[in-house]
């Protein structure tokens, strides 16, 4: 669900290059050189701005793939201060981070209780041997 707002953030920036690169290319067509300067900048202004959009949440996406390689899930990723079209992708992040982190504990959980076993398998093992022995 929150990641479909950031679809849609993406849709319209294309829709908007779209039609505003439609524009240019009728006013390229028509010869209207001097309206062309002016939607040139937009043009520019549109492409800088999809560009470091999509730079924001590969960026994002490059921390959380480096913190999952290194195991690293006590990365929290600032939900608050980040830009609105970023806050969903920081959210699921986070839902993802908090999931490995509780699956972790668990199997930590889980070794430790099987080498406490072990340990008293060992033990039991041990005392049985001594007894049977003359």
């Amino acid at each position: 669900m929150m990641f479909k707002q950031f679809e849609w953030r993406i849709l319209v920036r294309v829709l908007l290059l779209f039609i505003t690169l439609s524009i240019a290319s009728f006013l390229l067509v028509k010869e209207l050189y001097v309206y062309l300067l002016i939607a040139a900048p937009v043009i520019i202004y549109q492409l800088i701005d999809f560009y470091r959009f999509h730079k924001k949440a590969h960026d994002e996406l490059n921390q959380f793939v480096e913190s999952i390689h290194y195991r690293d899930f006590s990365r929290n990723f600032d939900v608050k201060h980040a830009p609105v079209e970023i806050q969903p992708l920081r959210q699921g992040f986070n839902e993802i981070n908090t999931t490995f982190k509780v699956i972790s504990k668990e199997k930590e959980t889980q070794y430790q209780y099987l080498q406490k076993y072990w340990s008293w398998l060992t033990l039991a093992y041990c005392l049985m041997k001594k007894k049977a022995e003359p």
